[in-house]
């Protein structure tokens, strides 16, 4: 599990921003998809660290996807000037790319 500590951590602290930005979005309301990437973007990114952990087979597919959704909500949380949102996009791009990384390793 060693060689995917660096994207489950990227995912774990991908998915602390993106709770922070879910809570704070609440009730808002917003132009685009936040905060509903947000929601997407933690079950992806809990599912990804999770399928790494296991070491399974998928892991680089889990991590495909995630890097899709995290680039979605980063350009969406992106848009906005809040600074829940500002770290939300932040944490998806570092997200992105370490799933990215690992995804193509693992191909």
């Amino acid at each position: 599990m060693s060689q995917f500590k660096s994207c489950i951590d990227a995912c774990q602290q991908c998915v602390v921003a993106c709770t922070e930005c879910l809570e704070a979005m609440g009730g808002k309301k917003s132009d685009n998809d936040c905060p509903s990437c947000c929601a997407q973007c933690i079950d992806i990114c809990e599912a990804c660290v999770k399928a790494m952990a296991r070491d399974s087979k998928y892991a680089s597919q889990f991590c495909q996807l995630c890097a899709e959704i995290c680039k979605w909500c980063a350009d969406q949380c992106g848009q906005h000037d809040h600074d829940h949102c500002k770290r939300c996009a932040e944490a998806c791009r570092k997200c992105v790319k370490e799933c990215e990384s690992m995804a193509a390793s693992a191909a």
